[in-house]
């Protein structure tokens, strides 16, 4: 079991990198727009209904629509689908949208090149928004560094040994993506709009690691599946 949670909590965080390059690589790329939450587009669609600008507003709606899709869709495959792990699922996509940010130039409005990313980070954050009874996004930081100064300073505090460990998870997500972000600025600066290939790499990693964590899974699934059949058979058979 001890296993088990370390494993996850090595692959929360090492998607927290993948979700602060994306954070990061769209910021350094697309004229400071956030790709990974839809705060400052919500504001600024509200600005541009104000200012009675109808692209404007269009293009908003469509970046707020992406995100919006992209959390109706995880919560569908949980609900109508036999998926109810959309890890690899998550990560598939994230390598798609970084390969095609990779190939869309930089004279396209920010906004409008970035619809792969709110789409992509909306499901991230479903996939992976849960670890060990603790609520931790891989796309962004604010919750992060709060539940991180709270749990802390709770254990100062109260000694509470719980309460430093949620401060270490936490505060562990946070280094992940910050680190992430700084692998994009690098990436950018020294590759340009392609740098968003950079961060299939570390992808790839955690994709391994999600097939691992399926195929384990799966034959978790299968022992308890056969020690059911064996006590329905044993108890058939005393019955007799």
């Amino acid at each position: 079991m001890k296993n088990q949670v370390s494993f996850q909590t090595a692959l929360h965080h090492l998607m927290a990198l993948s979700g602060g390059f994306m954070g990061g690589y769209a910021l350094f790329s697309r004229a400071d727009v956030f790709g990974s939450s839809q705060t400052a587009n919500m504001i600024m669609l509200v600005s541009a209904i104000l200012g009675r600008s109808p692209s404007d507003v269009l293009l908003r709606v469509g970046a707020l629509l992406c995100y919006v899709f992209g959390v109706a869709l995880s919560e569908w495959l949980l609900h109508r689908t036999r998926l109810h792990n959309l890890h690899i699922l998550s990560i598939l996509l994230d390598i798609a949208a970084l390969i095609v940010l990779g190939m869309t130039t930089e004279a396209i409005h920010p906004v409008l090149a970035l619809y792969p990313f709110f789409f992509v980070t909306a499901f991230q954050w479903c996939s992976f928004g849960s670890i060990n009874g603790y609520s931790s996004s891989t796309i962004f930081s604010t919750n992060n560094l709060r539940q991180t100064v709270a749990a802390f300073t709770n254990y100062c505090c109260t000694k509470n040994r719980k309460q430093l460990e949620k401060s270490l998870f936490f505060g562990g997500t946070l280094l992940f993506y910050h680190c992430g972000a700084a692998l994009s600025w690098f990436a950018y600066h020294y590759f340009g709009a392609v740098g968003a290939w950079i961060g299939i790499l570390p992808l790839l990693l955690n994709l391994g690691l999600a097939g691992h964590e399926w195929i384990t899974s799966r034959a978790v699934d299968d022992w308890d599946l056969r020690n059911l059949k064996n006590k329905v058979l044993s108890k058939s058979l005393s019955n007799d």
